[in-house]
Order: C-alpha cells, then sequence, then structure tokens
C-alpha cells in the first residue's frame, strides 16, 4: 500500500523501495513500543487492585470474569 501511494506522487522507484525497506523496521519500533507501553499500565492497575504479588510476581486470587474450574 505504502509503495503503491509513493509511486503515484511521482516519486523515483530507488526512493519508494528505500522508504519501504525503513518503514518495515519502524514499524516493527511502533509495535514494540506499543506493546511496552500495554504491558507497564496492565502491570500498574494491577498493583493499584491488590492484583500482583510483588514479592512473588503472581497474581493475586482469580482475574476478574475468569471461569473456575469447579463450574
Amino acid at each position: 500500500m505504502l509503495t503503491l501511494v509513493l509511486t503515484r506522487l511521482g516519486l523515483p522507484l530507488e526512493v519508494v523501495g528505500f522508504v519501504a525497506g525503513v518503514d518495515l523496521i519502524l514499524d516493527r519500533l511502533r509495535t514494540t513500543t506499543n506493546i511496552s507501553g500495554d504491558l507497564a499500565v496492565t502491570t500498574l492497575v494491577a498493583k493499584w487492585n491488590d492484583a500482583v504479588d510483588s514479592a512473588g510476581g503472581t497474581w493475586v486470587g482469580d482475574a476478574p470474569g475468569a471461569a473456575r474450574a469447579d463450574d
């Protein structure tokens, strides 16, 4: 999709290839940043709700909405 747009704008094919190659790396960095942020916020909310044992690094009790084995 990106290459189609850049080609349609009249950019030379060499520039389109370079931008596409760099965008692949930047996309992976954006994904890593997104996942890291989601994990950090999830951890903070769990700590605020006393759902994580900080010393052991384990969840305390059942997760809300989780199905139990005896159901």
